[in-house]
């Protein structure tokens, strides 16, 4: 079962705040790197204006 996160508090310092979201983004990435490096991956290797739905 998927862990359900409470809303990010952020601040008016820019780094306290990037820093906050960072370590959110970390808590979904840890547990299933592979996911996360694969649609990087997709990302990554789209031709310019290719529509990624298409």
């Amino acid at each position: 079962m998927k862990e359900i996160h409470s809303a990010m508090l952020l601040s008016d310092e820019s780094e306290k705040s990037a820093r906050a979201m960072n370590e959110e983004i970390e808590s979904f990435v840890t547990p299933t790197p592979e996911q996360y490096v694969w649609i990087l991956q997709l990302l990554r290797t789209r031709k310019d204006g290719e529509d990624l739905y298409d």
